[in-house]
């Protein structure tokens, strides 16, 4: 990756909701872009409350990076949406976190796939090949395109793996792939 960072930038001026960085951030930051340099792979490890997010967060800024932050846990990905302050990202998890919605008052649609109200999409008609008529307001389509179209994706480890490596899925030719907690990317 071949991306220059600029000269100290302090949190705000990226988005980012702190007026300086804790000791060792923004030289993190810089280390990781000198490590850039050698190699496409830079793993950081740090104790807690070093403020790793805010290192990731800040680096994906200041580096203008196109990304996609994993996680282990959808609680984290919440904790870094809200750390950015919802600028330039956005959340998306598994088909089975949002409910479908269909109108359940088209009784033939309702009986040909036994839909119950409340359904997630991940067992909705769509998900066997149905051509959805609600597909541009459905809340699990709208996350997806959102989090393709942002500059960085906040996604979980278990939605990337299935639909992430997806050969047609629109988080490939990223700039910068972090993956927090990284340790935990096997189990």
């Amino acid at each position: 990756m071949s991306v220059k960072l600029a000269p100290r930038i302090e949190p705000r001026v990226i988005g980012l909701p702190y007026d300086d960085w804790r000791p060792g951030q923004w030289e993190a930051i810089e280390q990781i872009e000198e490590a850039f340099k050698r190699t496409d792979c830079v793993v950081l490890e740090a104790p807690t409350g070093t403020g790793k997010t805010l290192i990731a967060l800040g680096y994906i800024r200041a580096t203008l990076s196109q990304s996609v932050v994993l996680t282990h846990t959808k609680s984290l990905q919440k904790q870094y949406h809200k750390l950015s302050g919802g600028i330039q990202t956005s959340i998306v998890m598994g088909k089975n976190n949002y409910e479908c919605q269909l109108p359940y008052d088209a009784l033939e649609i309702a009986e040909q796939f036994q839909m119950k109200k409340g359904v997630p999409v991940d067992e909705a008609p769509c998900a066997v090949g149905f051509q959805c008529p609600v597909k541009d307001t459905c809340y699990y389509f709208t996350a997806y395109e959102n989090a393709a179209q942002s500059s960085t994706a906040l996604l979980n480890y278990p939605y990337y793996l299935k639909e992430g490596m997806n050969v047609e899925s629109m988080f490939k030719g990223l700039d910068l792939i972090v993956a927090d907690e990284g340790h935990l990317l096997e189990g």
